[in-house]
């Protein structure tokens, strides 16, 4: 190679998109052993909720469920997420964006929990080399990400369709990323008060990780509401972070489960609650 080659490489190498590229590439080679294919890719989009824009990575499909992908090639290498809790080793809830499309009713969309395998530890903060505490490189990836989510599913409820037509829109939030994904176990009893610091937590690779907190900036509304816990519970969300060289064993153990908190489906209970509200008008 020439000195110019070398700097023209060093260049294309220096970008992120292809490992966006390996990531789609890694997703058409396995389609038929995982079920999902590529929907879209540089899918650009639009939030009228707060007016975030961007594109979209990746949109994979299988019936009904979409993943909307953000794919991270990040310098650091190592994302360590913080587990204090027994209960966050192995958790199947995922909060999941629905959208329920019924000809001759209004278009729905929210957000609810249901059970979703491959499970795994599920954790509310990660420390990412040369990250801000106030606000960590994965905060700002999974808000994007929600915004992207949110944005394709109201778009999808407006795809010409039959007036006669029922469409079910399960979304899908996830970050696949070439960092190596490692948990920090702890007890919360051994953190020093009067410096902040640990010692001896012990450290744990693994393939997939939930990271659920508060990320909606939305103004709570709704029934129910009524001290502040309930409006912080309502802004939770998820986002799948995958490492990228597990995506295809993630895929093929992918599985959408029941609801996690009622005993119907939440767009169901939605139409019940339209229905009688029309009988009482």
């Amino acid at each position: 190679m020439t000195k110019e080659s070398d700097q023209l490489k060093d260049l294309v190498n220096s970008s992120g998109y292809l490992f966006q590229l390996a990531v789609e590439n890694e997703v058409r080679t396995n389609q038929a052993k995982t079920g999902f294919r590529i929907l879209a890719r540089e899918h650009p989009w639009k939030n009228p909720n707060d007016d975030t824009e961007g594109f979209i990575d990746l949109v994979l499909g299988q019936d009904a469920i979409r993943f909307v992908i953000e794919c991270k090639r990040p310098k650091g290498g190592v994302w360590v997420f913080l587990l204090s809790d027994q209960k966050q080793k192995s958790v199947s809830r995922f909060r999941v964006c629905w959208t329920d499309i019924l000809a001759g009713h209004p278009d729905l969309l929210n957000w609810h929990d249901f059970h979703l395998k491959p499970e795994s530890p599920e954790s509310e903060f990660c420390v990412i080399r040369g990250g801000d505490d106030k606000e960590s490189v994965l905060e700002r990836l999974a808000r994007n990400v929600l915004g992207a989510t949110e944005a394709l599913a109201l778009e999808e409820t407006r795809l010409l369709r039959p007036l006669e037509v029922n469409k079910l829109g399960l979304l899908i939030p996830a970050i696949v990323t070439a960092a190596e994904l490692k948990v920090c176990r702890f007890d919360l009893k051994d953190i020093s008060l009067s410096d902040g610091t640990i010692d001896n937590p012990e450290f744990e690779s693994v393939p997939w990780i939930r990271f659920r907190k508060s990320l909606s900036f939305s103004i709570g509304e709704g029934p129910g509401l009524q001290e502040l816990s309930d409006i912080s519970g309502q802004k939770v969300r998820t986002v799948f972070v995958i490492n990228s060289l597990h995506l295809s064993d993630f895929l093929k153990k992918f599985d959408f489960g029941k609801s996690a908190s009622m005993y119907i489906d939440p767009w169901l209970m939605a139409r019940q609650i339209e229905a009688q509200s029309k009988k009482q008008d």
